[in-house]
């Protein structure tokens, strides 16, 4: 029993690294094939973090000094979470070519002058954003095996996610997601182990790589929060009195490591800054942007199911409609929400707060609460623009999810469920308190990757299937003869 037991490990470890190594294999030759990207936006944001951080010790806010407090005696600020600016000076302790980079980069900001007068070497950063992108598919494979404890359907998965090239995109640019989506689907991994196992390291684990990703994106919190609550909902009505006392016990672990990933950085910006939180500003900073887009009309409401569908929706929308009918949907119209939100409505609401301490709660009050029922209709058509993560394959994803959540409820075995739960909770946040592009939602590829993979697998098992792919192959093998 016990060698069989041994065996069965052995073999999982091995298909383990085989995976990491296939996945990092696959993203390299991805990347190689990608030219070189000009940093710009928020690619410059955050490098300006990471040099001085790198340079003095000091987390500053970059080019956002001064943007909404001033900076701290020493020059501290707290506008971003930590987490991938001291990833990014990391990389430069390794690196003097990344570090002149991210001078150069800083210094010159603009696209065009960084191209003209930078010579860029970001061959540490790739190499590092590599591994995480092959570490996030370690994971992903590990959550279809043990949800369907079957290597097909977890080999199947890690082949659609890595067919995305998304990590390799990833690991191309200066941006968080690179990191966000290991902490992610490690998460994700820890969830379901805990759920299923009921051990308290996976509620320990689960908790840490909460902690780290809150310390990457802070609106990650929420998501933490609510978790938290839907366990111990869980744990006081479905869980066998037994139980109880354990899961009980597993929530209290999970949060509080979470709690002691988070707290030394809050206990900073109490310190050096006077605000108790992870960051400060950017909330405000998004949500302004967000609620402009309550400003549309009914009609304009319509046609944002339109506007939104993938690749395809401005051009249907030209067809179909006015211009003025959807213009404002554009992001780069000077009239459009998004620049309404961003360059005026920022300012306005700002200004009527008196405060930046004041601007979040502003919002909230006169612009959320204040017509509840409408900023949630108009969350809708953003949450439906923002979901298309799975390029090319339209909405066969989305009906292999829906298909294997309705089994997941049909059989009483929630485990799919749970773990799909997270990234569809931060698809609505996203809807509800920013613009939400669709970069802010690549972690729902992983659901969508493990349950089209299941589905394939199933279609793969009918003989019908079988008999029309031998047909196939026969016919294939006469053409060639011929």
């Amino acid at each position: 029993m016990m060698n069989n037991m041994a065996k069965l490990e052995l073999s999982s470890l091995h298909h383990t690294a085989l995976v990491f190594i296939f996945a990092v294999s696959i993203i390299t030759i991805q990347l190689v094939t990608m030219g070189m990207h000009i940093p710009y936006a928020d690619n410059v944001t955050y490098m300006a973090v990471a040099l001085p951080l790198y340079e003095t010790g000091i987390f500053e806010d970059g080019n956002f000094k001064n943007t909404v407090l001033a900076p701290a005696k020493g020059g501290e600020g707290m506008f971003f979470a930590p987490l991938y600016p001291t990833f990014l000076s990391v990389l430069m302790v390794f690196s003097d070519s990344f570090t002149e980079t991210a001078r150069c980069v800083v210094e010159h900001v603009r696209p065009v002058d960084i191209e003209r007068n930078c010579t860029l070497n970001f061959t540490i950063m790739w190499a590092a954003q590599t591994i995480l992108g092959g570490i996030a598919t370690v994971f992903v494979w590990c959550s279809a095996k043990a949800l369907f404890e079957n290597n097909t359907i977890a080999w199947l998965s890690v082949f659609l996610i890595l067919s995305l090239a998304n990590f390799s995109a990833y690991a191309h640019v200066i941006l968080l997601e690179a990191l966000i989506q290991p902490l992610f689907y490690a998460l994700s991994y820890f969830l379901i182990m805990a759920i299923k196992t009921h051990k308290i390291r996976y509620a320990f684990l689960f908790g840490v790589t909460s902690g780290l990703l809150i310390l990457t994106k802070s609106s990650f919190i929420y998501m933490t929060y609510f978790l938290t609550i839907i366990g111990s909902v869980i744990a006081l009505i479905h869980y066998r009195k037994e139980l109880l006392k354990k899961s009980i016990f597993m929530l209290m672990v999970a949060t509080l490591s979470t709690a002691v990933i988070v707290g030394p950085w809050v206990a900073r910006n109490y310190n050096k800054i006077g605000v108790p939180a992870i960051t400060f500003g950017y909330g405000a900073f998004t949500l302004a942007q967000r609620v402009a887009y309550n400003d549309m009309t009914a009609k304009e409401w319509w046609i944002g199911w339109i506007y939104g569908i993938p690749s395809e929706g401005d051009a249907i929308s030209e067809i179909l409609f006015e211009r003025a009918d959807f213009e404002r949907w554009e992001f780069d119209n000077p009239i459009g929400f998004y620049q309404i939100g961003n360059r005026q409505l920022r300012h306005e609401t700002l200004a009527a707060a008196g405060s930046h301490e004041a601007h979040l709660g502003y919002l909230v009050e006169n612009y959320v609460m204040a017509d509840l029922v409408w900023h949630s209709l108009v969350t809708l058509p953003i949450v439906f623009r923002g979901m298309w993560v799975f390029d090319n394959w339209l909405f066969f994803p989305y009906l292999a999810l829906l298909y294997l959540c309705f089994k997941s409820l049909r059989q009483r075995n929630y485990l799919y469920i749970f773990y799909a739960l997270p990234p569809w909770f931060m698809l609505g946040l996203h809807g509800f308190a920013s613009v939400n592009v669709t970069r802010y939602n690549i972690i729902l590829q992983g659901c969508l990757a493990i349950a089209l993979g299941y589905c394939m697998y199933q279609l793969i098992k009918q003989p019908r299937f079988r008999v029309i792919t031998s047909k196939i192959a026969q016919r294939l093998k006469t053409l060639l003869k011929v």
